[in-house]
């Protein structure tokens, strides 16, 4: 049982390796097991609020934020 996961910010590296990917539904769990280091198995035995709280990691880690300074 994984009771703790380490997860990393996204890089450009990230992006690039599942852009080749054909939907969303592939890129995205190929995307979260980069992240985490687990494998796309692993991510299928995740439950539901689990996954979206990963989800839920990776927007606001990908987000951009622009900013103006005066």
């Amino acid at each position: 049982m994984l009771t703790e996961l380490t997860v990393r910010r996204p890089k450009v590296g990230d992006i690039r390796a599942v852009s080749g990917l054909n939907t969303e539904a592939e890129q995205e769990p190929a995307m979260m097991a980069r992240i985490t280091g687990l494998v796309p198995e692993d991510l299928d035995e995740f439950d539901m609020v689990d996954y979206k709280a990963l989800q839920d990691f990776f927007s606001r880690s990908s987000a951009v934020t622009n900013r103006v300074s005066r």
